[in-house]
């Protein structure tokens, strides 16, 4: 591996580590130009990358009529974003305010969208990127997610 390649990688996770903390710190929404309009990424750097992973791989595992559907598509990102935060929550162990909100949508998108943000969430693992201090264990969040997606699918049996 080049000393240019490596500075290049620490560069880049140093510039998106930045990014965060100052998207948290000044408090901005993802702007109407963004794929998840009015939606707060977490202050949490990889779950963050998780979640920009998320909205770029939804269009291309949704079928052509979803792929069209900007209201399902965001309501789809809107709910991921819902499961990252209580997954972060119990992965960093803090109380929960309240349970997590039930699902607007069917139960093959409430899937997609558990099932997805797992996949995203082993591939940013996978990445093998450095996170800052702070962050929450990559390995916690995925089996916070893991979790949810098996708690969700006995319930979807149940139900």
């Amino acid at each position: 591996m080049s000393t240019d390649t490596v500075v290049g990688r620490l560069f880049v996770e140093a510039l998106n580590a930045g990014l965060a903390r100052a998207r948290e710190a000044s408090g901005v929404l993802v702007g109407a130009a963004g794929p998840a309009v009015g939606a707060r990424l977490p202050a949490d750097p990889f779950a963050t990358a998780v979640l920009v992973s998320f909205d770029a791989a939804l269009p291309s595992v949704l079928g052509p009529p979803d792929r069209r559907d900007a209201a399902l598509q965001a309501v789809m990102r809107r709910r991921g974003r819902q499961i990252v935060s209580v997954a972060l929550a119990a992965a960093r162990q803090e109380p929960l305010p309240l349970p997590e909100a039930p699902s607007e949508l069917a139960s093959a998108h409430e899937a997609l969208v558990r099932t997805l943000l797992l996949e995203c969430a082993a591939l940013t693992v996978c990445e093998r990127r450095r996170f800052p201090a702070g962050t929450v264990p990559p390995a916690d969040l995925v089996r916070e997610l893991g979790r949810s997606l098996r708690t969700a699918r006995r319930s979807a049996r149940a139900a």
